[in-house]
């Protein structure tokens, strides 16, 4: 009995203990989980438009809005808020719209959707890319017209711009400046070095061309992409081009303001979300940095072309000894801005070379062309020179080059222009 006491108080003992270490084992590991659990629910709250991964299911739907976004360059710190911007205003997308945002940034490429309820959802990952190569272009926007049809599409197109100036344009001592026509892939994951490939327009009008996707508007939210030149390359592609012949700011466009018109909610016509997206982007912009945009009308640019060349038969060789002095500009050329041109204004440029009567007569096509124009008092540029409209009253906001000797020193801008449709149907038509 002693014996069996003795044995059975040393068991109660050694149970007490186990029981002891096991509460306090039991405290520590839910304490832990606790604080898991918290932490990751505040990582969660901190990064809102964490992507959710998404089941494809290929419906045909009335629309599908496309955002080609590269920011694998200087850009690298803007996108996360546009981003933000488009999950804020998920709610004025309709459940027969999608929003779908190919991202290539610091990591590899991504393809999300922007959903009504979900937010931010993640499709897929794709392996790192070029996605300023024309083969990229056409492969992503392919993959994402096949994955999601709809009987309209619109494009977006995000990120540094050049308007028509082609890569790879710098000569001299200056071939590590380039000029960018769209994009820029410096394909080593870093969002601060502006260097690496483009996509010029005539690769972009190529490869468009071979997606067989007529495009309600393409939005570019980039710089200086609002030129006469590559309006013209992409006319037959698009009902509209929204741009701006000068910078702007960083920030971009204001997705979360802009959405519902993006995705033209309650059916409103193209032509109603067109104007929509001009004056709210701008009015966005009118008390801080500045914007001046237009939307052209595709279908008049062929009507706007032969307009300017039949008061102007010989703008190209004429334009070698015109007084640009006075002429509205939408940026310097010198070496600051990587000798890209002045961009000159259209109307302005029109205004000085046309009789007065003839004008009147081109500015009526104008009009045609570019329905929508928009401009706060000044716009936003990095460089040291005037930006305020001083001809408002003959302002294309759309720009046009203008050759000049003086850019044979550091590019080969007035022999690259004759690759271009416009100068090509331009010169046809003269000669």
């Amino acid at each position: 009995m002693n014996h069996y006491t003795s044995h059975y108080s040393q068991y109660n003992s050694n149970y007490n203990s186990y029981i002891s270490h096991y509460k306090h084992f039991s405290n520590v590991k839910l304490m832990h989980l606790f604080i898991v659990t918290i932490t990751t629910l505040l990582l969660c709250a901190c990064h809102h438009h964490t992507p959710e991964p998404n089941p494809i299911h290929p419906t045909n739907k009335r629309m599908t809005v496309i955002t080609y976004l590269l920011a694998e360059n200087s850009l690298g710190d803007y996108y996360g808020s546009d981003l933000d911007e488009m999950v804020a205003a998920a709610k004025s997308i309709p459940s027969d719209c999608n929003f779908v945002v190919y991202v290539d940034a610091e990591k590899a490429p991504q393809i999300y959707t922007i959903d009504a309820s979900k937010g931010l959802v993640s499709v897929m990952e794709t392996d790192e890319r070029d996605s300023s190569s024309p083969n990229t272009f056409r492969d992503v926007l392919s993959r994402i017209t096949t994955l999601y049809p709809a009987d309209n599409y619109a494009l977006i197109m995000w990120s540094h711009g050049s308007g028509w100036i082609p890569e790879y344009q710098s000569m001299q001592n200056e071939l590590s400046r380039r000029n960018k026509a769209f994009g820029m892939d410096n394909n080593i994951n870093s969002k601060k070095l502006n260097s690496g490939s483009e996509l010029d327009i005539i690769d972009m009008r190529m490869t468009l061309e071979q997606l067989n996707v007529h495009w309600d508007y393409i939005l570019f939210d980039a710089c200086y992409m609002q030129c006469v030149e590559l309006d013209y390359e992409l006319h037959n592609l698009a009902d509209y081009i929204i741009a701006s012949p000068a910078e702007i700011p960083g920030r971009g466009a204001p997705y979360d303001k802009i959405m519902p018109f993006l995705v033209r909610k309650d059916n409103m016509s193209i032509e109603q979300s067109v104007q929509q997206i001009v004056s709210t982007y701008q009015d966005h912009y009118a008390k801080s940095e500045g914007v001046v945009l237009s939307a052209v009308r595709c279908s008049e640019m062929e009507n706007l072309m032969q307009a300017t060349r039949q008061i102007l038969p010989n703008y190209y060789e004429d334009a070698y000894s015109f007084d640009t002095q006075g002429i509205q500009i939408y940026n310097v050329y010198v070496s600051k801005t990587l000798w890209k041109p002045e961009y000159f204004d259209m109307g302005n440029t029109m205004h000085s070379m046309m009789p007065a009567h003839d004008y009147e007569t081109w500015q009526q096509q104008l009009q045609k062309t570019v329905p929508f124009r928009s401009t706060t008092t000044f716009w936003f540029t990095m460089f040291n020179f005037d930006s305020r409209l001083k001809d408002i009253d003959n302002a294309a906001m759309v720009s046009i080059h203008i050759p000049d000797e003086k850019y044979d020193a550091h590019t080969t801008y007035n022999s690259y222009i004759k690759q271009t449709m416009w100068y090509k149907a331009y010169h046809s038509a003269t000669n």
